[in-house]
């Protein structure tokens, strides 16, 4: 394999409250993994990280840049405690501590969430070496406004859960660390070349 590190980009499919594919991909690859996952994070800022993880390391072409895509439906702002982490701004509009009905109903749009989505993913791709683009969620919209980005949008794989198994199943939307498992092994490793060791998959 020729790549020298790795850094790996998402919201909380990335970096969560139990272990997460980053964390077993850092198992196996013998080079440094770094993980800017963050919880809660939309595509705004997890291209935002991007940038900021790029002025600090230099990405080069001997780096695995490996970006997990949020949903478009979430609003990132920063402040001094950093990125709120509210997920889907739509999930919650009662929840005043984060004013979110006031926010909907005055300033949110589809339209405005297009726009600013897609042009966070195609921008990324532009700037840097990305290895290969996952989403969360798929995006399914006939209007012009999307049409109009969707050619320039990078291929997508979106990351599909599969509910058959309830072993598999935690209590929440998020993917088991067995679906983190299987997941990394069909979509990362397939295509690395590599193999998941036994000591990992023990472990997991």
């Amino acid at each position: 394999m020729k790549y020298k590190r790795a850094f790996l980009f998402g919201c909380s499919y990335t970096s969560f409250s139990y272990p997460t594919w980053a964390n077993i991909l850092e198992k196996d690859l013998n080079i440094p993994v770094y993980n800017w996952g963050l919880n809660g994070i939309g595509n705004v800022a997890i291209y935002t990280r991007m940038m900021q993880c790029n002025l600090i390391n230099k990405f080069n072409d001997n780096d695995l840049i490996i970006p997990i895509w949020s949903g478009w439906t979430r609003e990132d702002r920063y402040s001094e405690q950093g990125w709120r982490d509210v997920g889907n701004i739509l999930n919650h509009p009662e929840d005043s501590k984060h004013n979110d009905r006031f926010f909907v109903k005055n300033y949110w749009s589809w339209e405005n969430d297009i726009i600013k989505n897609a042009t966070a993913i195609i921008t990324a791709n532009k700037m840097f070496p990305v290895w290969k683009n996952f989403s969360i969620a798929p995006i399914d919209d006939d209007s012009p406004l999307y049409d109009f980005y969707q050619e320039h949008l990078p291929k997508i794989h979106v990351w599909s859960i599969d509910k058959s198994s309830h072993s598999y199943q935690v209590d929440d939307d998020h993917p088991s660390i067995m679906q983190h498992m299987e997941f990394i092994k069909k979509e990362i490793y397939a295509d690395l070349k590599i193999t998941m060791q036994t000591s990992t998959e023990e472990s997991v």
